[in-house]
């Protein structure tokens, strides 16, 4: 439970929704930052929690040949949320295979670092696809795998795993009253980027200059945020420099690096914006459109062209109006045409609860205890 704690809500919210019904103890090979102080919060005992691994992947590669016997456990139901510890489960909560993502990566790497092209190909993708093989097998003689969205269910499919149900990944229940809370600034001024590892740069590139030339009387500056830059290509930079020499004070600050964003501030950030750009190569579900939506934020997601229908940004842009896919390949006429659509950039109240419904972490719980209370009770 190490990294940014949007990628630990699933394990969490649960823990919280059902800790009335349930005792809940964590095993997890590391929890640190604002996913430790969650757990603290809400008072829940972590069995294993050291960390301090020396490389990217050691945990993983660590548990490749499992040390973990649920022996220990009695009569407890295991919910796995994990591909660190590719052990067999109760009840296994699946969120995407590491080399399927490492598949797409390399399929849409344009303007990506050598470094990073060398690292994913030579070293990555076999490594995952050895981890997605012991992987696969223990979901495989998991009683319970739950799929957390459509793509992660297609890679189900492929691998040949039996699932028995999807289950959209939840949002944490204060952190969605404080995105209700938030009211859209009259005085919005900057543009919403997000970048990380399934970031598309000539793409992301060719949304921001599309964005600020249809808005440029009120764009003042693109605020990219994410957890990690050091992948960020140095083009990327010199692009958007280029830019503001463009459209002079109409972008002020073009690189307004945020490295990271504690979880509680980022209402307020998606709040202040005029509208959110994400581009991914590989997006199970994709919490940036659906956290941008509920401030109250119209968002426009770019990915591929080919499979997108199995992607999460696709599914959110069917179902609410103020979430737009696009294909790469038509950036430079959709992107001006869907915020003319749009009109007033500011989502209604109304589809902003309803997303939050959506996501609210009782009905995810629910679903999940379904499963929860079939394996306690001995059922297939």
């Amino acid at each position: 439970m190490a990294g940014p704690p949007a990628q630990n809500r699933p394990a969490i919210a649960l823990a919280e929704e059902l800790s009335s019904k349930y005792t809940v103890e964590f095993y997890a090979p590391c929890v640190e930052g604002e996913s430790r102080e969650l757990v603290g919060r809400f008072g829940f005992r972590t069995i294993r929690s050291e960390c301090g691994y020396k490389y990217p992947g050691q945990a993983t590669i660590e548990n490749l040949i499992p040390r973990v016997d649920w022996g220990w456990v009695g009569d407890a139901v295991v919910v796995n949320f994990s591909n660190q510890l590719p052990v067999p489960s109760h009840v296994y909560y699946f969120q995407g295979f590491l080399s399927e993502f490492s598949r797409d990566f390399r399929r849409y790497w344009q303007g990506r670092q050598l470094r990073y092209k060398l690292a994913i190909s030579i070293i990555g993708h076999p490594v995952f696809w050895f981890v997605d093989r012991v992987w696969a097998g223990a979901l495989r003689r998991s009683r319970f795998v739950v799929a957390n969205s459509f793509l992660a269910a297609h890679q189900l499919r492929r691998w040949g795993v039996r699932y028995v149900d999807v289950v959209t990944p939840p949002i944490n229940r204060w952190l969605i009253d404080e995105y209700l809370r938030v009211e859209p600034q009259g005085d919005r001024e900057y543009v919403l980027v997000h970048v990380g590892k399934e970031t598309v740069y000539p793409w992301l590139y060719r949304a921001i200059k599309a964005v600020v030339g249809e808005l440029r009387d009120k764009v003042k500056t693109v605020f990219i945020f994410g957890a990690k830059f050091n992948d960020v290509p140095r083009w990327f930079g010199k692009k958007l420099y280029e830019l503001h020499e463009r459209y002079g004070a109409c972008v002020q600050y073009v690189m307004n690096h945020i490295a990271y964003i504690r979880e509680r501030d980022m209402p307020r950030l998606y709040g202040g914006a005029l509208l959110t750009i994400f581009t991914y190569n590989h997006e199970p579900y994709g919490y940036v459109p659906i956290e941008s939506l509920m401030a109250g934020v119209p968002v426009i997601s770019i990915g591929p062209g080919v499979d997108g229908a199995f992607h999460g940004p696709f599914h959110t842009a069917q179902r609410y109006k103020h979430a737009a896919w696009v294909d790469p390949d038509l950036i430079e006429d959709a992107v001006p045409e869907i915020i003319k659509e749009w009109g007033d950039l500011t989502v209604p109240i109304e589809e902003r609860q309803g997303v939050a419904l959506d996501h609210d972490p009782r009905a995810y719980a629910e679903a999940m205890d379904t499963y929860i209370s079939r394996a306690l009770g001995g059922s297939e």
